[in-house]
């Protein structure tokens, strides 16, 4: 299971976080997401589902990596993010 933090004021802070690496930035809740493809695959929807019954008014979810590995989580990430009321804020590529 993904290390868990508890919240820390959800009245002030109103975004779930979903990374590789523990925002420096404090949030309502943050999730650690799996290094590994596979796994976060067979985590994906429960986290996805946890985070929007947290009552939070943002979720932020890190990109995998964009190799082919990913491409399916990737898919699906994507296809969440359309159905979402918010839309999708899309980050610039990253390089290297």
């Amino acid at each position: 299971m993904p290390e868990t933090h508890a919240p820390v004021d959800e009245k002030e802070l109103r975004a779930a976080v979903w990374s590789r690496v523990k925002p420096q930035e404090r949030c309502a809740l943050w999730r650690a997401q799996p290094a590994d493809a596979l796994e976060m695959g067979h985590q994906l929807y429960a986290v996805l589902r946890e985070l929007d019954q947290s009552g939070v008014s943002s979720l932020i979810i890190e990109s995998p990596p964009a190799v082919e590995a990913w491409r399916a989580i990737a898919d699906r990430l994507e296809r969440a993010a359309v159905g979402s009321a918010g839309g999708v804020d899309r980050p610039a590529a990253r390089t290297g």
